[in-house]
């Protein structure tokens, strides 16, 4: 054999004898994050991330390639995103793989140069929610859809689910009631709906008797292992009062009716019902003092305000904040006093909860103005408090806006979605759990029809009826079953 002849075959066993997976080399390919389940055509959350492992089991840091994914089995979905990624330190990581097809069993195999994993586990696609109009309480949500059927999920120690049960629940359910809602407002512990004729209703918690009725029913008091008065079903307001909007505070409801009286009932003890000092709760709907006639209220923590006739905004309760807006701060108002503003409003937003108040309004004109804990004013400038209506800092044109415990969220006059306010629990669906001081863009290439933050999370209805929600899981409150404890960006719920 010549020379070149043994060169040759000498070149070639070593080629052939070459091995990646020699001593700490990969040897194979592992799921070390699994594809989780999700909705049709959501970013599955968490990301996919696969690990490069040595003989020994450990991760070949070293390791360099390109990993890519491909399906395995399932159902005829497609696998979209970047299914192929560089590793860094021997891991690949996949941010922003979707499914096309909703079905279940669908596995992954992940590949690369001559590796190749085993199957993942399986893993769902579900369709997503659609709805029309969504709320958020503390710790639960409720949605319109389907003609006025009532959805809720979450928490449900006091029945705010409206199931007949005290158990918690991930997935959206209808609450048991034949009646058909025009519109919901969900409270700390309990939610309320006014059907189309101006009928209201109210389920949850009747511990202050915020369900404006006599409910005969109790469930476990979690604080306290006691018994405490809740309705678990929708039941009728007393009074037979006609409404024209119902709005549900921490431990307090209020409603107007149709010749523009503001009535409240639950808990008074801030002066929040607006019905004078001394009175702590109420069980019936009862009239707030001053004889105003409003066109439009909304309750919050431990606050309530309203707008009458002439476009001026009045509030009572609590005023820890500054969130009642007469230019005082710490003095809680019995009855309703008026915010120090020469501006006239169209609507009025408030919300709040322990150490936070606050309260903004829209101009005629579609102006914001807020006032009350200076985190949700916009005012930039944590910490602070703005005693009366001030300019929204950033104010990009807001169509509505929605109040929550910790943040507040508009729709702009363009259907963008905004959000501003304290970011821990990645509240604000921005990724991160950063404040921001002024109103952010959310998904900006999606329009939204409605939003409804809570304390710890949010929720918000595309254009197109598709329900994203984001922010804290402990109760089920974001809509999914997965074992996650919030997502920080917006994530479609699933339909049960």
């Amino acid at each position: 054999m010549g020379s070149r002849s043994l060169v040759a075959v000498l070149f070639l066993g070593l080629v052939a004898c070459e091995d990646n997976t020699g001593p700490g080399g990969p040897s194979r390919l592992d799921f070390a994050v699994g594809p989780p389940s999700a909705a049709v055509g959501s970013v599955l959350v968490p990301d996919v991330v696969v690990a490069a492992r040595n003989e020994e089991g450990e991760t070949a840091g070293d390791w360099q390639g390109s990993v890519a994914l491909r399906l395995a089995a399932g159902g005829d979905g497609i696998l979209q995103g970047s299914t192929t990624v560089e590793s860094v330190g021997g891991t690949a990581i996949f941010h922003d793989l979707r499914m096309t097809e909703a079905g279940s069993g669908f596995q992954l195999v992940a590949s690369s140069d001559g590796l190749e994993s085993e199957p993942s586990e399986p893993f769902d696609v579900h369709e997503i929610f659609v709805s029309d109009y969504v709320t958020s309480g503390e710790e639960h949500t409720c949605a319109l859809r389907d003609g006025g059927t009532v959805y809720c999920w979450g928490a449900n120690s006091w029945g705010q689910l409206g199931n007949g049960t005290w158990t918690d629940a991930p997935l959206p359910g209808a609450a048991e009631t034949s009646e058909r809602f025009a519109s919901l407002t969900a409270g700390g512990f309990h939610t309320c709906g006014l059907t189309e004729t101006g009928i209201g209703y109210c389920w949850g918690s009747n511990q202050y008797g915020q369900l404006g009725a006599a409910s005969g029913e109790t469930c476990p008091d979690p604080s306290s292992q006691g018994l405490r008065p809740c309705s678990t079903t929708p039941i009728a307001i007393s009074g037979g009062v006609t409404w024209s909007k119902l709005a549900a505070g921490t431990h307090h409801t209020c409603g107007l009716t149709t010749e523009g009286e503001v009535l409240c009932w639950g808990s008074g003890f801030y002066g929040q019902l607006g019905v004078g000092e001394g009175v702590e709760s109420a069980e019936l709907p009862t009239p707030v003092a001053g004889g105003h006639e409003f066109v439009d209220m909304d309750a919050g923590y431990l606050h309530t305000c309203g707008i009458d006739q002439d476009g001026r905004v009045y509030c009572w309760g609590s005023n820890i904040y500054g969130e009642v807006g007469d230019n005082s701060l710490g003095v809680p108002r019995y009855e309703p006093v008026p915010a120090i503003t020469e501006e006239r409003f169209a609507s009025v937003y408030t919300g709040g909860t322990v150490c936070h108040g606050h309260t903004c309004a829209i101009t005629p004109d579609g102006d914001t103005w807020c006032w009350g804990r200076n985190y949700q004013s916009g005012s930039n400038g944590a910490g602070q408090f703005a005693t009366v209506p001030t300019p929204l800092a950033g104010d990009p044109g807001l169509a509505e806006v929605a109040v929550g415990g910790y943040m507040v969220c508009g729709i702009g006059i363009d259907r963008t979605l905004y959000c501003w306010g304290e970011g821990a629990y990645s509240r604000l669906g921005l990724g991160s759990a950063n404040s921001v001081f002024t109103p952010t863009a959310i998904l900006p290439e999606m329009s939204f029809s409605s939003v409804g933050p809570g304390n710890d999370h949010a929720c918000a209805v595309t254009a197109a009826g598709a329900t994203y929600c984001w922010g804290r899981n402990n109760r089920g409150q974001l809509g999914s079953t997965s074992s996650q404890d919030g997502w920080s960006i917006p994530v479609a719920v699933w339909q049960d």
